[in-house]
Parts: C-alpha cells; structure tokens; sequence
C-alpha cells in the first residue's frame, strides 16, 4: 500500500518543534519525490501545495492524519510533483509565477496566473495632490478652530451633590 509507505517515510523523520496545529517534517529532493510518486499512486491525499521564501511546502493527509512536507529550493529549483499527480500542476504554476521557483521535471510549463493578457497601465494625475492638499488643510483649520477660547467650556467650583427641596408654603385654613 503506497499510504504505508508514506508513513515509513515520514516515521524516519524529526518533525519542526514548533509547527501546530500539524506537524512539518523537512525532506531533500529524493524523499519529497518519493513521497510524490506515492502521491501519485493513491497513497495520500493533496491538501495544499505552497512556496514560501527559500522552500516549497505539501500539504497531505495519509490514512486520516494531515501533515507538511517541505524542500529548500535550491538554485530556484524543486523536484516536481506535478510529474506524478497532476493535479498538482496548477500549483505548481502558480508558485512559479508567484516566487519564481520552478519545478524540474514539470509536464507543464506554461504561466497559470499571467498569461500575457494583462495590460499594466499607470496612470499620473497630477491634481490629486491638490486633494490631498485640501485635506491637509481642512484639518489645519479644525486644529486652529479647536485652539479658540471661545469653543471651550468654563470650568466651574463644583456645588453641592444634594440641593434638599424648599418645603411647601403653609396655607392657612379658610375659616369661613
């Protein structure tokens, strides 16, 4: 079973300490291949295939437990899993287009993210400072504004907490 054989893999391995919430186990190019044709095979499932600033890192659940494999990138190049599983092959063109990493023995080497149809355009507009300017100003006013003694309340002594109530007025009866 290809599943087994993955987990021998990965039972020679020392996890990352301090990867959560799964653990991330870092290989060179022979294991990460291996582990690709085992891929390839049924043995695992792909979860998510990523670069990162010098490796590339796989995603993959085998028999129910998930789990990270990573390769340094070396020279800009990785092994492809792409040649094993193909649906790792978009992946794998994106992280090509993404960080410039480019799988050796990819079956498929054309751009997935820029296929040339994009136009760049840049635009200058040189009165839009003018907006911000105005904004600038708008709040040098309302700082000038908050500066006026006019605006701002008096302080006075504190009075008493309880004012007691006058009493009532007496009337006096009608005695008529």
């Amino acid at each position: 079973m290809p599943a087994q054989r993955i987990a021998a893999y990965l039972a020679t391995l020392t996890p990352v300490p301090v990867h959560r919430p799964w653990p991330r186990y870092p290989v060179d190019g022979d294991i990460w291949s291996a582990i690709g044709q085992e891929i390839g095979q049924g043995g695992g499932d792909l979860m998510g295939y990523w670069g990162d600033a010098d490796r590339v890192h796989l995603a993959l659940r085998v028999a129910g437990a998930p789990c990270v494999i990573s390769t340094p990138v070396a020279f800009g190049a990785y092994p492809s899993i792409a040649r094993h599983h193909a649906p790792a092959g978009r992946l794998e063109r994106s992280i090509r287009d993404l960080h410039g990493f480019a799988a050796f023995g990819m079956p498929d080497r054309r751009p997935w993210l820029d296929h040339g149809a994009w136009g760049v355009r840049v635009y200058h507009k040189p009165f839009v400072d003018w907006i911000w300017g105005g904004c600038f100003l708008m709040a040098l006013g309302g700082l000038l504004a908050l500066s006026d003694r006019r605006y701002r309340s008096a302080k006075t002594a504190p009075g008493p907490a309880f004012v007691p109530a006058r009493p009532a007025p007496q009337v006096a009866p009608d005695s008529a």
